[in-house]
């Protein structure tokens, strides 16, 4: 097992305790900035020790999550100088996907923000991207919101709904149901634009 593997595992076993809703949170808040597992995965064992409430762990998690965007976006806005070298040296991988995101920004705007906030596409990357891009703050903060809303209240409904079925089809088939996503809404952007 490698590190970031024996990371999630110990992180995993403290979020089966359901009264350790905390740890979901912080995870959700980091990941945002710069924790490299998906939140998605630890939804899974609260929403299985707590059905009833998948709509406020949904919640609290799209909070967080954003709230750690926010953090992102600042960092990228405020320091990103300062920060840049630290990145392009340590994590090469987060510069180019960095430089694509700049690029893809410059065609398709505020979509972005949407996508990086629901696609498997790192939403680390689209706050730090949109600070240093300068995007609207509120803008980024309103669809930043609803997309994370929806990708992590659609994980939570379906394990909510399916509960260990969900648990081993939401890992397998996230990626097909966001491209979906993703082409029903530039499909919707398209007809409304017309």
């Amino acid at each position: 097992m490698n590190i970031i593997e024996k990371s999630y595992k110990k992180i995993l076993d403290k979020c089966q305790k359901k009264e350790n809703k905390v740890y979901l949170y912080l995870i959700s808040f980091l990941e945002s900035i710069i924790f490299p597992i998906p939140t998605d995965i630890f939804l899974v064992p609260y929403i299985l020790a707590s059905v009833k409430n998948y709509v406020s762990i949904a919640f609290l998690t799209t909070f967080f999550s954003v709230l750690g965007g926010c953090v992102g976006y600042c960092i990228g806005y405020l320091f990103w100088e300062e920060t840049s070298v630290l990145v392009i040296n340590y994590y090469p991988e987060i510069n180019m996907k960095l430089n694509s995101f700049i690029v893809e920004y410059n065609k398709y705007g505020i979509l972005l923000v949407i996508l990086g906030g629901f696609s498997p596409f790192p939403y680390k990357i689209t706050c730090l991207a949109s600070g240093f891009l300068g995007v609207d703050f509120i803008l980024f903060f309103i669809f930043s919101f609803i997309s994370r809303g929806a990708r992590f209240f659609l994980v939570c409904y379906l394990l909510s709904r399916y509960q260990e079925k969900a648990n081993k089809l939401i890992p397998k088939y996230i990626g097909k149901i966001t491209i979906l996503m993703i082409v029903i809404l530039i499909f919707y952007i398209l007809v409304k634009s017309t």
